[in-house]
């Protein structure tokens, strides 16, 4: 399925500020349970840095065990109905990515960041990391002069 830059950019803007929140409840929320199921997934991401499909489904395994430990149902069942678009939109920037040497282990250290905030309860951080992870991913894709002003800056 195609997609456009412009259709992209939607969707990163979309699941920065959805996902921001949900790392922030997450870390706020999230059990020893939440916690085993964000570590396994990375656990396996890890594993498949450089296998394309593998790796989407380990990222997406990622970020909807992060929904998960909102402990918020609509969060998962809103990633759930994004799911074409989560899916487009995370093989797009992890087929970008493997171009670039050294670009896989560090958009796998963002992940990483983003679980240790969670692990350590800080929302903010957490949030930060969440939306900072995705905001590269976005400028890898070159996407951000395609981004509305944001409400801060305007």
């Amino acid at each position: 399925i195609a997609v456009s830059r412009e259709q992209l950019a939607n969707v990163y803007e979309l699941r920065m500020e959805l996902e921001g929140g949900a790392a922030a409840f997450a870390a706020q929320r999230r059990t020893a349970a939440d916690l085993g199921a964000m570590a396994r997934a990375l656990a396996d991401l890890e594993l498949h840095l450089d296998h394309p499909e593998h790796g989407v489904e380990h990222d997406i395994a990622f970020h909807l065990a992060i929904a998960t430990a909102t402990h918020n149902p609509f969060y998962q069942d809103l990633l759930q109905y994004l799911n074409l678009q989560l899916r487009l939109a995370v093989s797009t920037a992890r087929s970008n990515t493997r171009r670039q040497e050294g670009m896989t282990h560090a958009v796998h250290q963002e992940h990483v960041a983003v679980f240790e905030a969670i692990r350590a309860g800080d929302p903010e951080r957490a949030r930060q990391m969440a939306v900072r992870h995705l905001r590269q991913a976005a400028d890898i894709l070159q996407l951000d002069s395609l981004f509305p002003a944001s409400p801060q800056t305007s």
